[in-house]
């Protein structure tokens, strides 16, 4: 009889050591699976903080080159300023005009309005968003939250979805400086931050 008892113990052994190194297996599977969906998380976070700082930065020097031509052309209201849609334009010369209103200290504030009131999501359009193409990896205007404080003249661009209500850079109105943030946020009740 003892046999077959060793027998039964050496093959319940047997199952249970398998049992258990498939359990570690998985285990080891899951936490690199969690592991590696962190880790590609993170480096799509990275990708649309840096996507926004290059948008800021050419939104800043769209800008300043804005306000040069103000201060050139004898500080006007309006200014028109020609551009070129793409290499076929810029090869057959055929230009667009863009007619900017200024404010009184010769920043932009909105796009062949009349008013004079800040248009903060035409600025965005025409400064620092991406046309669309296939070479795009994110979309960053369709997970954007514009903000316009009038009394300030500021606009603040956020962005909605990686980081919630994340403030990713502003423009004042009143001295053309465009801030980039990674950590302020904006009280929605009062438009201070």
């Amino acid at each position: 009889m003892r046999p077959h008892r060793q027998k039964k113990l050496t093959t319940e052994s047997a199952i249970s050591h398998s049992l258990m190194k498939f359990l570690v297996g998985i285990g080891v599977v899951v936490c690199l699976f969690y592991i590696a969906v962190r880790t590609f998380s993170n480096l799509v976070d990275d990708v649309t903080e840096y996507k926004y700082e290059l948008l800021a930065q050419r939104f800043s020097i769209s800008m300043d080159y804005v306000h040069r031509q103000w201060l050139t052309n004898d500080k006007p209201q309006t200014l028109v300023l020609e551009y070129f849609v793409d290499k076929y334009a810029i090869d057959n010369k055929v230009s667009k005009q863009l007619l900017l209103r200024m404010n009184e200290f010769g920043w932009p504030i909105n796009i062949a309005q009349n008013s004079q009131t800040l248009d903060c999501m035409n600025l965005w359009m025409y400064f620092a968003h991406e046309e669309q193409s296939s070479k795009i990896v994110l979309n960053l205007t369709e997970q954007l939250i514009i903000e316009a404080k009038e009394i300030k003249g500021n606009c603040h661009f956020l962005h909605k979805e990686k980081f919630p209500n994340q403030l990713m850079f502003s423009y004042n109105s009143g001295n053309g400086q465009v801030v980039i943030s990674h950590d302020l946020q904006i009280n929605h009740t009062d438009g201070s931050m």
